[in-house]
């Protein structure tokens, strides 16, 4: 790979942590009420990150995978009533995370491009 893909890469790598930044800002600012974690939704995210982790050998990205799994493991009797579901959220919350599924999915496309082209 040549240096100019790995600076496409990177800034795109930027620009997501900064977007997850600001994202999470805003919802800590805009919370007035305070919701208990979702921990199904963590038991799920441990998995993915365990088994990408092993699959691209990454020893941080599987570690986390395992203690997010153990976590929601641990809190399985709490999966139901804690879990957040889309009619749960305000309208401000509603139209936040489209916006940010839309920017993401443009993210994604835009490193699968890079990718394309830069090999």
């Amino acid at each position: 790979m040549n240096i100019g893909g790995l600076i496409t890469l990177g800034a795109i790598a930027l620009i997501l942590v900064v977007l997850a930044m600001i994202v999470t800002l805003r919802i800590a600012k805009s919370k007035k009420r305070k919701r208990k974690p979702d921990y199904a939704a963590m038991f799920s995210m441990g998995i993915v990150w365990l088994v990408v982790g092993l699959i691209v050998n990454n020893s941080i990205l599987w570690a986390l995978g395992l203690i997010f799994s153990i976590i929601g493991i641990v809190h399985f009797k709490e999966w139901k009533k804690n879990r957040i579901r889309w009619k749960d959220l305000s309208k401000k919350e509603k139209k936040l995370r489209i916006k940010l599924m839309i920017v993401l999915f443009l993210l994604l496309v835009a490193g699968i491009i890079a990718l394309i082209f830069l090999f």
